[in-house]
């Protein structure tokens, strides 16, 4: 019997070519077999074949592509990678504020005592944002108000006993969980994390954590020679919540459910409030965002050699999205023994003072050349104004097709990609597309911008814009004359210097069809 040929053509594992390359070799071996339209039990037993190696072929090529940082979709597959190389991902963290709580009532005639975990939360009707007092707050009789530190989560114990197998695993019940917000007792005292057990002796009251992709977090024990085992209970004390979507701005905590009494029994009545806005939160690392920096963390004996490796250390600072180091020998306006690193913050506006700072402090732990005076400093930008004279589609209105322009211009000059992009196709590294959270290399410095021979292009090029108000929704066409697209008001490439970076400006749509202003 003929085997299937060797194909090269690794793209045609799916059923239907399968059943293709099956059908073509039986009559080899089956001659009278020429009819597979029929319903019958070799053609079913084709059909089944086929269908469970297109499974297989998919889990194996899932399990290839996730074995690959730049390749895999499953943040359990690159959590997995980050523990070879010792890189820990950032965990999500709590807005907090200083909040204000106030007897409506007036003075009271004892101390009223607000216990930890009381709750404070913004009017929104559907889902209000609740922050919890961390500590108890005394509002001591004769005085009318008091402040304490309120932050956005929630508070949990949970209890576990103590099997006293090796290397006891236990699972925390909330996520996501709050790192740095945890407590650890058992019977034999109170437990501490460490990274690892290499060097704990048997007595060490210590344990690890881990974290899987939904963000619940997992602590491991010792087995006895390195580690304590625990014994009793095991208590643990921890804060879950958290994120981006919990800062509030000034004056926003504004309620207080439930009902409050001071230490007599006499009921009293409360009003709270923030002066201020709420500290910034960040949400769990992303795996885009993983992916990009995790291998980063892999430095030339964990100091700074290279151009790039400067440039390593403050894209692994929470809030620097992009980052430049240039020294005399590639731009001529840097003296030598001199290296300047310029920051791009989460959006093109200056990197703040608290950002260079935290870079700064960064480098205090990475060893350079001492001869070496590292400046640090905000990017320039290339502000490129954008003039278009368009026409729009049939059943477009001016207006949509301005909206469709600037969703493709600010699409076209993000720093990062989002999670779908303009057509609402996810963008998750499949089929062409970008991985969401990942440098958008269409936008960069003028140094990483090249040339056909890899040099500095010192251009943005007209061609690249033009295209993306083209291709933009409700756009039928872009005048062919001297005036269908400016950039900087003038029909041409925009020269850009090495250290600065584009950034989208002013937006001027004209309809082809009135010769008016889209406002």
């Amino acid at each position: 019997m003929t085997a299937l040929e060797p194909s090269n053509d690794y793209s045609d594992l799916d059923f239907d070519a399968l059943r293709v390359r099956i059908q073509n070799l039986i009559p080899s071996a089956f001659p009278a077999w020429t009819d597979f339209n029929v319903a019958n039990f070799g053609n079913t037993l084709i059909d089944c074949f086929c269908f469970v190696t297109d499974v297989l072929t998919k889990y194996q090529n899932a399990a290839a592509l996730n074995s690959r940082w730049s390749t895999s979709t499953s943040l359990a597959a690159v959590l997995a990678s980050t523990k070879l190389i010792g890189y820990v991902p950032q965990g999500q963290t709590a807005s907090q504020v200083e909040e204000t709580f106030t007897l409506a009532s007036g003075i009271s005639p004892g101390d009223v005592v607000l216990p930890a975990g009381t709750t404070v939360q913004t009017l929104d009707v559907g889902a209000p944002v609740t922050y919890q007092l961390l500590a108890p707050l005394t509002i001591p009789a004769g005085t009318t108000s008091a402040t304490g530190l309120v932050e956005n989560s929630t508070a949990q114990m949970d209890v576990f006993d103590a099997t006293g197998l090796l290397n006891q695993s236990v699972s925390l019940s909330q996520s996501p969980f709050l790192a740095g917000e945890l407590t650890v007792t058992a019977g034999n005292g109170t437990y501490t994390q460490v990274a690892n057990f290499l060097a704990a002796a048997a007595t060490d009251l210590v344990y690890t954590l881990t974290t899987d992709a939904n963000g619940v977090a997992t602590l491991t024990f010792g087995n006895g020679v390195n580690g304590a085992l625990p014994t009793g209970a095991i208590t643990c004390s921890y804060n879950y919540g958290g994120g981006a979507a919990g800062v509030v701005g000034a004056g926003t905590l504004i309620k207080i459910p439930g009902s409050f009494t001071d230490v007599f029994g006499n009921p009293v009545q409360i009003s709270v409030a923030n002066a201020a806005a709420s500290s910034p939160a960040q949400n769990s690392q992303s795996l885009a965002s993983i992916q990009l920096l995790a291998p980063l963390s892999i430095r030339p004996a964990g100091r700074c050699i290279a151009r790039t490796d400067y440039q390593d250390v403050a894209l692994q600072v929470p809030g620097v999205t992009r980052a430049l180091m240039l020294f005399a020998t590639q731009d001529p306006s840097v003296a030598i023994n001199q290296g300047v690193l310029r920051i791009v913050p989460a959006s093109t506006v200056q990197a703040s003072e608290t950002l260079l700072t935290a870079v700064t402090n960064a480098f205090a732990a990475t060893p350079y050349a001492q001869t070496l005076n590292l400046l640090i400093v905000s990017a320039s930008y290339l502000v490129i104004n954008v003039q278009v004279l368009a026409y729009k589609k049939s059943g477009v209105t001016p207006a949509q097709m301005k909206a469709g322009i600037v969703a493709s211009l600010t699409y076209f000059f993000q720093l990062t990609y989002p999670a779908t992009d303009l057509a609402g196709n996810p963008n998750n590294g499949q089929n062409g597309q970008p991985l969401a959270g990942t440098p958008n290399t269409a936008i960069d410095f003028g140094f990483n911008l090249k040339d056909e021979n890899g040099n500095p292009a010192n251009l943005v090029n007209w061609s690249d814009i033009f295209d993306a108000v083209r291709n933009a929704a409700g756009v039928r066409k872009i005048d062919a004359g001297p005036n269908g697209l400016l950039l900087n008001g003038v029909r041409a490439d925009v020269a850009i210097t090495l250290q600065q970076f584009p950034a989208l400006g002013t937006i001027t749509i004209i309809d082809g069809d009135t010769g008016q202003v889209v406002s």
